[in-house]
């Protein structure tokens, strides 16, 4: 009964893990579609943020296909932080909030 508990432990935090690796994973990948899109070209900026309700705003207003599957149930004001150095991306932060 134990090794049984364990395991079904282990498996619920293994799957916890991946799923909000595949939740980053869709938000930075739409998220540096965005920047480099709408935002590469302001001038002096260290650090650039995408919302999910801007990525959302832009399926719907601006015919983008961004995939947010797994950020369904997140809130719209969950983001990437990216630190730009020289208008490229050099470090990215995640700050998602899902129910």
């Amino acid at each position: 009964m134990k090794k049984a508990l364990i395991l079904i432990t282990s498996l619920l935090l293994i799957t916890g893990c991946n799923n909000e690796k595949k939740k980053q994973s869709e938000m930075q990948e739409a998220a540096k579609d965005y920047y480099k899109t709408y935002m590469v070209g302001v001038v002096g900026v260290n650090k650039a943020e995408v919302t999910l309700e801007m990525l959302t705003k832009a399926n719907k207003d601006m015919n983008k296909e961004y995939k947010l599957d797994s950020l369904k149930k997140c809130k719209k004001n969950s983001k990437v932080i990216f630190e730009i150095k020289d208008n490229e991306i050099s470090k990215t932060e995640y700050e998602i909030t899902c129910k």
